[in-house]
C-alpha cells in the first residue's frame, strides 16, 4: 500500500514539474518560429583576403574558367563589374574602354592570369552579363516591383554603397520614362516564347 501510495506522489509530481516544462517548450517554439524571419540577402562581400596563397585561374579548351577558383572569379567579376561600372551607362558599348581595361586588369592581376585577347573577352564579357544582370535587378525590385522582394528591404542606394543617392535618381527616370517601358514590354512578350 505504501509502495502504491508512493508511486502515485512521484507520478503527480512528475505531471505537474511536465506540464510547465511543456508549456515552456511550446512557448519557446512559438518566440523561435516568430524571431526566424527570413533575412534578404544582401551585397556579396566579396573574395576573403588569403595572403601567401595563390589563385591561379584554370582554362578549358573553350576559353572557360574552370576549377578550384572558377566559381570565386565570377563572384569577384559581378562585384567588381557592379562597383566600378556606373548604372547609369546604357549598355555595354557606352562604358569606356578605360574602365573595361581597368576591369580586366583588376581580374587578372587577382587570379594570375597571363595576357590573353580570348580570354580578356571573356572575362568581359561576363563582367558585361554581370553588370546587366545587376540593373535587372535594380528594376524590377525597385521601380516595376514585379521581382518578389522583402517588405523591408532598403533602398539600393543604402544597401550598395557605390550608388550616390543622386545617381538614383537619375537611373529611376530614365527607367519611368514611356520609351523605356515600351521597349521592357516588348523584351517580356518576347522573353513569355522562351520555353
Amino acid at each position: 500500500m505504501e509502495d502504491e501510495d508512493l508511486h502515485n506522489r512521484s507520478m503527480s509530481l512528475q505531471s505537474e514539474e511536465d506540464e510547465p516544462h511543456n508549456q515552456s517548450l511550446s512557448e519557446l517554439q512559438t518566440t523561435d518560429s516568430q524571431k526566424k524571419k527570413k533575412k534578404p540577402r544582401g551585397p556579396s562581400k566579396g573574395l576573403k583576403s588569403m595572403p601567401g596563397v595563390p589563385r591561379v585561374l584554370e582554362w578549358d579548351e573553350l576559353c572557360r574558367p574552370i576549377g578550384k577558383w572558377a566559381k570565386a572569379s565570377k563572384i569577384h567579376v559581378g562585384e567588381i563589374s557592379r562597383a566600378k561600372v556606373s548604372i547609369l551607362y546604357k549598355d555595354w558599348n557606352q562604358v569606356p574602354q578605360g574602365i573595361k581595361d581597368t576591369l580586366w586588369e583588376d581580374v587578372k592581376r587577382e587570379f594570375q592570369i597571363e595576357e590573353d585577347e580570348d580570354k580578356k573577352k571573356k572575362v568581359l564579357r561576363t563582367c558585361d552579363k554581370t553588370w546587366r544582370d545587376f540593373k535587372i535587378k535594380l528594376v524590377s525590385g525597385w521601380i516595376t516591383c514585379t521581382r518578389n522582394m522583402p517588405k523591408e528591404i532598403r533602398m539600393s542606394y543604402v544597401l550598395y554603397d557605390f550608388i550616390s543617392e543622386d545617381m538614383w535618381k537619375t537611373f529611376v527616370e530614365e527607367h519611368t520614362t514611356d520609351d523605356f517601358k515600351e521597349i521592357s514590354e516588348k523584351a517580356r512578350q518576347s522573353q513569355s516564347f522562351n520555353e
